[in-house]
């Protein structure tokens, strides 16, 4: 039985993941704001090849074209944490979602001139950015260490 994989993304929503028999992945992030992110990534590759957003409208209709089975849930060990972008950070201007390590990746972003938490998709970002990292401890420790570098 196929095992739909959870990890919650504190603050943000869940993230959840299906391994397919063709080993390709496909990806979700559900954000707690009800939209919703799914990313494609084919066999052998390490980085999703396509990306879709879907309101939670659109989530919904979408899910009443497959049928309602009972699916085996496992949590994976992924974890977050924050990170803050200092003043002197030579990612500063950088697209969030182009910034990865392994399993570690940008899922969100408070930014620092506003009091809500964003998509990484596409955000530029700026010094006093917090950002919400998720992944294996180890990728996790070193995508945080190369966001902390100064130039």
């Amino acid at each position: 039985m196929k095992t739909i994989n959870e990890a919650p993304l504190p603050g943000i929503g869940r993230k959840l993941w299906l391994q397919t028999d063709q080993n390709e992945r496909v990806s979700i992030i559900a954000y707690n704001g009800g939209e919703y992110e799914i990313y494609l990534i084919p066999k052998g590759e390490e980085f999703p090849t396509a990306a879709v957003q879907l309101t939670a409208e659109e989530a919904n209709v979408l899910g009443t074209a497959f049928p309602r089975e009972n699916v085996e849930q496992a949590v994976p060990h992924l974890e977050s944490e924050c990170v803050v972008i200092g003043p002197a950070s030579p990612h500063i201007g950088s697209i969030a979602d182009s910034l990865h390590n392994g399993s570690a990746f940008i899922a969100a972003i408070e930014p620092v001139a506003s009091n809500g938490v964003v998509r990484a998709i596409g955000y530029n970002i700026m010094a006093g950015d917090t950002l919400y990292i998720v992944g294996t401890t180890e990728d996790r420790r070193q995508l945080i260490e190369v966001l902390q570098t100064d130039a």
